[in-house]
């Protein structure tokens, strides 16, 4: 069951994105942020009235804070990708996933045999081949800068995720996610302040309203059930899966933005499918 939530996330992450894409031509970083943030909480708020629940505050006030890291954990994504070349620098972030497996091994004692480990290794592999193969109109960069950024958010990532799953184990998935939107829409409306985009607010009851609509509610659902599969699995599986997000963007925009896609780009998209085959039949 937790592979067809894991797929469905990674779904929702690609078609929102492209929709987002489509959106950064229209609205600033912080409305689509906060726009997102707003979604996000909006459905587990239908969740939890669909299914008569109710928040429920953590006991232990930690539980309240480590929700912010996903947060920041974006902030850092955003700052990163300013730094250098995207092709390099999502690469490297493309390796949070092993890093993620390593410390779920390392800290939340999840096993996981040999065989799994090579497949996510390979599944990490031919994402970050799908990265580095994209055309950039800058082909110089600050390689050091790059590597720093890149690694440090990768890391931001992996630990976001491992204090996701220690909360969601403990107060569960919805009362998690309501507390997460909460911190996604202060951080968002801080970053419209202090970003100074309160100039740049526009309005959506328009066409482009619509296509930031639609983006924000691909991608909500995407985190919905990304988080739904993490209390029903490990993290150290869970990621890697939602990890297809990735190829299945660069399909959707092949197919709707017409984008170009490379023969080493599809020929790591097949070896993503197959490995996620394997991985979901001996799993």
């Amino acid at each position: 069951m937790w592979f067809y939530l894991a797929i469905t996330a990674a779904l929702g992450w690609a078609i929102g994105s492209i929709f987002l894409k489509k959106s950064y031509q229209f609205f600033p970083p912080g409305q689509i942020y906060l726009f997102n943030s707003v979604s996000f909480l909006l459905l587990w708020l239908i969740y939890n009235w669909i299914h008569h629940a109710s928040f429920v505050p953590p006991e232990q006030k930690i539980f309240i804070f480590l929700p912010i890291l996903p947060a920041l954990a974006f902030i850092i994504f955003v700052k990163a990708l300013k730094q250098g070349r995207v092709s390099i620098i999502s690469a490297i972030i493309s390796t949070s996933p092993l890093i993620t497996t390593t410390f779920a091994i390392l800290f939340l004692r999840e096993k996981i045999n040999l065989t799994q480990l090579g497949l996510i290794i390979l599944i990490i592999i031919a994402v970050v081949v799908i990265q580095i193969d994209n055309k950039q109109k800058n082909p110089k960069g600050n390689i050091v800068n790059e590597l720093v950024w890149g690694f440090s958010t990768a890391f931001a990532f992996a630990i976001a995720n491992i204090a996701n799953k220690v909360v969601i184990d403990r107060v569960g998935p919805a009362n998690f996610s309501l507390i997460n939107a909460q911190w996604m829409i202060a951080i968002s409306l801080i970053w419209l302040l202090i970003g100074k985009q309160r100039r740049q607010w526009k309005l959506l009851s328009t066409k482009e309203g619509a296509i930031l609509a639609l983006g924000s509610l691909g991608y909500s659902l995407g985190s919905f059930f990304f988080f739904i599969t993490l209390s029903n699995a490990p993290v150290s599986l869970v990621i890697p899966i939602t990890n297809l997000s990735i190829p299945l963007t660069l399909i959707f925009a092949t197919i709707f933005l017409k984008e170009k896609t490379s023969k080493i780009q599809k020929a790591s998209i097949f070896t993503i499918f197959l490995a996620t085959t394997i991985l979901k039949m001996i799993s």
